[in-house]
């Protein structure tokens, strides 16, 4: 399940752009990686930036850190399409977690990072809610938090050579779905009485 936030998280990210040409166009290039692979599998000099690098840092698992209200650990959800004729739901056992991101912008222009700095506070602040969908319908929603941004560029090389980049920490809190079980809904009764 924590691969599948992953995924939700780089999707996130992938919603980023930057101006050429007095066009938006996205980042060139999103990969799960720490910042010192993260062009570690290129064979080539040259690589088109910006790229967005990030990685999960931490992960911690418990009750008592969500904000959003859902104490029970078996969330019941139906599709609401399908109210009238659905005769079984599925209960879900949700685990409570939170997780660290390091989120690393390398780019080649100073216009480059701040248009990207100005989209992350906008994108990520206060919150930005999210939901992960379950298989039977419904989801749990993921709350994503900027915790801060820091300049980790290189600026010794050169021009020719230097590199912008800059750090984010993000924090995603959320449930984990832990598996499923099928629950039949009773619709009626009925009582049959033999005589003895």
């Amino acid at each position: 399940m924590l691969r599948l936030l992953d995924e939700i998280t780089e999707h996130l990210l992938s919603g980023f752009v930057v101006e050429r040409n007095g066009q938006y166009v996205n980042v060139s290039r999103i990969v799960y990686a720490t910042p010192e692979r993260a062009f570690s599998g290129d064979d080539t000099k040259r690589i088109d930036l910006p790229v967005v690098s990030f990685y999960r840092v931490s992960q911690e698992f418990g009750t008592e850190f969500h904000s959003f209200g859902l104490q029970d650990t078996g969330v019941f959800y139906r599709d609401p399409a399908n109210y009238q004729t659905t005769l079984s739901g599925v209960r879900y056992k949700l685990l409570p977690v939170r997780v660290f991101y390091q989120v690393d912008f390398w780019v080649k222009f100073m216009d480059d990072m701040q248009l990207l700095q100005t989209q992350l506070l906008h994108y990520f602040r206060p919150v930005l809610r999210r939901y992960m969908k379950l298989p039977s319908g419904g989801g749990v929603p993921l709350d994503y938090v900027l915790q801060g941004m820091v300049d980790n560029s290189d600026l010794e090389p050169g021009e020719d050579e230097r590199v912008l980049r800059f750090s984010a920490d993000l924090s995603v809190e959320g449930y984990l779905p832990l598996g499923d079980f099928t629950i039949k809904l009773i619709r009626d009764t009925v009582i049959i009485l033999e005589s003895l």
